[in-house]
């Protein structure tokens, strides 16, 4: 059960680019190069170990008055040599440090793309930056955008004194990426949906606005105008999965119930998820046809599986890099990937179901791997920081005027309370 699982989820969550877009090596003296950075850059690269068995690539990214550490989990479809020149610019207009790597199997890091993988690497990371760095608990802030929201909510869920957690982009889970079920399954990956519920630092949620609210306007033609960070970032495929020919698709409905759409809430005891209606609004007639239709699909897709066995790797890379070379020839096109794949109510839900809700950002006009391209988006993130030190501001200085008592003084409130005896 757990490789039917973690095959489907390999398929249709992970993109590493191939090749990749950087190396890392060792140079005469022994120290980590990696490629493209130089001394200027003031950044450390580290080659880490986890519990997976993998070696994982991290870049630290020093900012000499840095408050806080921004502990950054990418998206599904770059890796960290196409990141840099947003870790310039986050790293200068926010002041922080930034401490980013690479998923097994993405750039130089080892290993092959898994969930379980993903929260063995986070967990690498942040040892890393308590082993290497001496940064605490309470100065990190976790950054999930995509798929990382996935290790993002993993950590952040058994961390307790975490200083916050933003979520761009954010998926509720893998299945409900392509289905709006009512419940969790045994087979999904990155249950955001339950671990969100046991995190319990402010939560920023960064995510593209309503389909209602959506306007026509693209990063350049926002508000002011003024284009705040760079598009290199914006590498997250995820229109792939909206090709009911592709084999992802059949292989996760192979696996998914007959007529799951139609099955009404009352019948679980999982958590009930209202998405935005995507075309038409579902009637019960429809409900049934889809169900009926998503039945016929499994039966076919299983009987196809079967007949195709044979199919060589070297033939699925290409029916892959075919669906790649389409999306982006899109994303070029449209200026970015207004996609509702990913849509408002994933990130909505999440901020509903959090502790400590701050603020959220929802950006008019915004794609899944455009927001930052947006100029409210530094802005409401510089914002959130600011809001950030204060809350540690106001927390060390009630400990700093606390009243200080004597042995004697102490001695004498015992007595008060608790009676002489």
């Amino acid at each position: 059960m757990g490789n039917v699982t973690s095959s489907v989820a390999a398929k249709f969550a992970f993109f590493p680019p191939d090749p990749p877009t950087y190396d890392v090596y060792r140079d005469d003296d022994g120290r980590l190069v990696f490629t493209g950075l130089t001394a200027d850059k003031n950044v450390d690269v580290h080659l880490l170990d986890t519990k997976g068995g993998n070696k994982i690539v991290a870049t630290f990214w020093r900012h000499p008055y840095g408050r806080f550490t921004l502990l950054y989990s990418h998206g599904n479809a770059a890796d960290l040599g196409q990141m840099q020149e947003l870790f310039i610019e986050l790293r200068a207009h926010l002041r922080v440090n930034i401490m980013c790597y690479d998923y097994s199997g993405y750039g130089a890091s080892s290993g092959k793309p898994s969930e379980f993988n993903t929260y063995y690497d986070i967990e690498a990371v942040y040892n890393c930056l308590k082993s290497e760095y001496g940064i605490k608990q309470e100065d990190v802030i976790l950054y999930g955008q995509s798929v990382g929201s996935g290790p993002t909510l993993h950590l952040a869920s058994r961390l307790q004194r975490l200083r916050g957690v933003v979520l761009h982009s954010a998926i509720l889970s893998g299945i409900r990426v392509l289905y709006n079920v009512k419940m969790t399954f045994w087979f999904d990956i990155f249950k955001n949906i339950d671990k969100i519920r046991n995190v319990s630092c402010p939560v920023l949620v960064i995510h593209m606005g309503s389909n209602l609210e959506l306007s026509s306007k693209g990063p350049e033609q926002s508000q002011s105008g003024e284009r705040i960070l760079s598009t290199k970032s914006r590498l997250c495929p995820l229109d792939m999965l909206r090709d009911e020919g592709g084999p992802n698709l059949q292989e996760v409905e192979r696996v998914i119930p007959k007529g799951i759409n139609g099955v009404r809430s009352d019948q679980f005891n999982g958590e009930e998820i209202q998405t935005q209606p995507k075309g038409r609004v579902e009637t019960e007639e429809t409900r049934e046809e889809k169900a009926t239709a998503v039945g016929n699909e499994a039966a076919a897709a299983a009987t196809e599986e079967q007949s195709s066995s044979c199919i060589g790797e070297t033939e699925e890379k290409q029916r892959v890099g075919k669906k790649v070379a389409v999306t982006e020839k899109n994303e070029e096109a449209a200026g970015g990937t207004n996609d509702d794949i990913v849509d408002w109510s994933h990130g909505k839900r999440l901020w509903e179901l959090s502790k400590e809700k701050y603020d959220p950002l929802w950006v008019k006009g915004g794609g899944h791997c455009n927001l930052e391209t947006f100029p409210e988006y530094i802005k409401h993130l510089r914002k959130f920081l600011n809001a950030m030190e204060k809350v540690s501001f106001k927390k060390e200085s009630k400990s700093r005027h606390a009243p200080t008592t004597s042995i004697a003084e102490s001695k004498h409130n015992k007595c008060l309370r608790f009676g002489l005896r």
